[in-house]
């Protein structure tokens, strides 16, 4: 009890000024004063609500240092590159703003700590964003929460994100092309590209001659990059296509191809366009090719353009395989 003052209860305390109550806990003080002849039960009350004031002003302390939305930030102060760490933030702040009900209680999931988080969570999460977002999205926001695990409780540790998967994508229209819209597509494309290494004028452009295989064998863009002069057997009109790890697995086979996937693979081969190459290159190619045809096609036919605006260099495969089962009735 501090000198000159009297103690006339527990936190209570009277001096010639008057009276104050004072409230410590650990190292958090609260203090309150009032005049002399003040009633002992209003001192006991404001005693009261000051160890309340404390007591929550510790626990929401304690939450906020235990909370997810705590740690993320330490996670991302693992991240080199400030782009990159932008993105991140961005993204992983759709998982701490995700509404969630907690007891009865509407909260989200950034104020949970890390350990309440449970697959539960992660799926429900997931659907949610998938009515928002593109697929690649919602695999990289399950990929990040799953990385904020690993980087604080490491890669044994409990992840409520492992093991989830994002919900299957169902589309309300096929994602084939018709062939007559994929001719013009292609023809958007210039023939000519970039100068190949050690020349000065543009040579012939492999990404549209990639592109044409894809249309007419229904190859995947990583078959194409993977392609050697060996897989390719243009004089009895076949396709070595190794074997795929992806689903349940399929062994390598030739394939057999049609007169356009010949001319396709023949001036492929002409062209040496083997090995890998960047699929990001050949998406920004495709887009520009497709607004190119699609204002043709606006221009010429004032008919709306045929084709989703989300179109993809991998809905050649879809058309190539639609194209197929129409002609044959075969599934395979």
């Amino acid at each position: 009890m501090p000198p000159g003052h009297r103690l006339l209860a527990q936190c209570v305390y009277e001096d010639a000024h008057g009276r104050r109550v004072k409230v410590q806990r650990g190292t958090e003080v609260r203090e309150a004063r009032f005049p002399p002849g003040t009633p002992l039960d209003v001192l006991l009350a404001a005693r009261n609500a000051l160890r309340d004031e404390l007591a929550t002003a510790a626990d929401k302390a304690a939450v906020r240092a235990g909370t997810l939305a705590a740690d993320v930030p330490r996670c991302l102060a693992t991240i080199a590159s400030r782009k990159a760490r932008q993105t991140a933030e961005t993204l992983l702040g759709h998982w701490l703003a995700l509404p969630v009900d907690l007891n009865g209680k509407s909260t989200t999931l950034g104020a949970l700590h890390r350990a309440a988080v449970t697959p539960l969570h992660v799926r429900t999460g997931l659907a949610t964003f998938a009515a928002r977002y593109r697929p690649k999205t919602c695999r990289e926001l399950r990929r990040l929460l799953g990385w904020v695990y690993v980087t604080l409780d490491g890669a044994d540790a409990r992840n409520p994100a492992r093991g989830v998967k994002g919900p299957r994508v169902r589309y309300e229209d096929a994602r084939g092309i018709d062939y007559g819209v994929i001719a013009r597509i292609l023809a958007a494309l210039p023939d000519r590209g970039r100068p190949a290494k050690g020349h000065t004028r543009p040579t012939v452009n492999l990404t549209k001659l990639r592109l044409t295989v894809m249309a007419f064998t229904g190859m995947h863009q990583s078959e194409v990059g993977k392609l050697t002069p060996r897989d390719v057997d243009l004089t009895r009109r076949r396709v070595w296509i190794g074997p795929r790890v992806k689903g349940a697995g399929a062994e390598g086979a030739w394939h057999a191809l049609t007169a356009p996937g010949v001319a396709a693979l023949r001036a492929f081969a002409e062209a040496g366009a083997w090995g890998a190459f960047s699929t990001r290159s050949m998406a920004k190619s495709w887009r520009r090719a497709l607004a190119v045809a699609r204002a043709r096609w606006e221009d010429e036919t004032r008919e709306p353009w045929p084709v989703r605006d989300d179109a993809r260099p991998y809905d050649l495969r879809h058309s190539f395989g639609t194209a197929v089962l129409l002609a044959t009735g075969d599934r395979t």
